[in-house]
């Protein structure tokens, strides 16, 4: 688990997923079910991680059923919120507020602690797609709130980046630049990593008619999306860098 988790965090994202399968096979055939239901959950991670989305929520799923069987609520939790993750960028918005919401009953007083920072900007993010954004706006805010408090940096910059997003994608140009500058900001003040901000920023300055920025923001999302430890599908950041060229005429 620990070499896997070592090659994970290196962005090695294929090598990691088979250390995890040999340690879930350890941990099945040694009879310890806890450790083989988070094994389980890592591989998912890893599938989420290479934009498997469909064979990731499978794997979730049934290491949700497994930490569950061990009474292993924390992991519960975990696989939780990346089911509901997995379910909204599916489109499948209602089943993924369904998840959210029962993990937010089942959280205990440690888990809510650890997880509700999350959970609230995953919910907002449903709410805005679901075009409930009132909800949605104060939902960012508390869990924006909620993750500057904990020190969490970049669930900090994810909170601001989703709801510029959510924004944009509603044509509300004025209302989406402020937090993704703030998204920014952090991102590059605290060197995490970049590529969201940069495809984000280049989607908004495409909409703003400002094609010079928007070609040189989103040249370098795919520089950086090419990178092992990429945050999204490069293909993502491509097609908006083409919309980018034939507004510029550059057809071919």
């Amino acid at each position: 688990m620990r070499q896997a988790f070592g090659l994970f965090q290196a962005g090695q994202y294929h090598a990691a997923l088979e250390r995890f399968e040999a340690a879930r096979a350890l941990a099945a055939g040694a009879q310890v079910p806890r450790l083989a239901a988070r094994a389980l959950g890592n591989i998912g991670a890893c599938q989420l991680a290479l934009h498997q989305y469909r064979p990731a929520l499978q794997t979730f799923l049934e290491a949700h059923r497994q930490a569950e069987a061990v009474r292993d609520r924390s992991a519960a939790a975990i696989f939780d919120v990346n089911i509901a993750s997995l379910y909204s960028e599916m489109g499948e918005l209602d089943a993924a507020a369904e998840w959210i919401q029962g993990t937010v009953k089942r959280l205990n007083a440690k888990d809510r602690r650890l997880f509700l920072p999350q959970i609230l900007i995953q919910l907002a993010t449903l709410r805005a797609r679901q075009d409930r954004m009132p909800e949605a706006r104060r939902l960012f805010n508390q869990g924006i709130e909620a993750a500057d408090r904990a020190g969490d940096l970049n669930l900090y910059a994810i909170g601001w980046n989703r709801l510029g997003e959510e924004y944009l994608k509603r044509g509300e140009l004025a209302l989406a630049e402020p937090p993704l500058l703030e998204a920014y900001r952090i991102r590059k003040l605290n060197h995490l990593a970049m590529d969201v901000s940069y495809r984000s920023l280049g989607r908004l300055r495409l909409e703003q008619g400002d094609l010079t920025a928007a070609a040189a923001l989103l040249d370098r999302a795919v520089e950086l999306s090419a990178q092992a430890q990429g945050g999204i599908p490069t293909w993502d950041i491509y097609h908006y860098r083409g919309r980018v060229r034939m507004a510029q005429g550059r057809l071919r």
